[in-house]
């Protein structure tokens, strides 16, 4: 029985682990806010020395987003909640996590199909030379997070 609870214990802890790693890598767990990403508009703004027709181009975009951002947090927490009454119960059952994994995907689709979208959008208002030094600009921030 203690073998088992070991076990078990440390099977959690690895997982937790894991997870708790891979959202740190990628900065899920920090997720996204309005200042973000009113931030990183003024960055790319500022880097790429985009004109006033731009600018109001790319705050169009970043406002798709930051309208999304209740509904996400949102999403979060509910996972969050169903994981907690999960783990309350005496008995585990799987369905509510599952419904909730299955509707977690369904929205990651669509931030998928959202993101592409705008990125499309962005690179449409880039001249050649700005996208050029977007290029180069994520070029450095990749050599960040290669891994050796």
């Amino acid at each position: 029985m203690i073998k088992k609870v070991l076990i078990l214990t440390g099977s959690l802890i690895v997982i937790g682990g894991l997870l708790f790693s891979s959202c740190h890598r990628w900065g899920h767990h920090r997720g996204m806010s309005k200042e973000k990403i009113v931030w990183f508009q003024k960055h790319l703004a500022s880097k790429l020395d985009l004109n006033s027709d731009q600018k109001i181009k790319l705050e169009q975009i970043a406002n798709r987003f930051i309208d999304k951002i209740p509904e996400w947090n949102q999403r979060k927490m509910k996972i969050s909640d169903v994981m907690t009454k999960t783990f309350e119960s005496d008995t585990f059952d799987a369905l509510p996590l599952n419904t909730e994994f299955d509707s977690m995907q369904k929205h990651m689709i669509e931030m998928k199909t959202m993101s592409i979208q705008a990125l499309a959008d962005f690179h449409a208002i880039l001249t050649p030379e700005q996208r050029k030094k977007l290029v180069e600009i994520m070029k450095k921030h990749q050599k960040h997070y290669k891994e050796d």
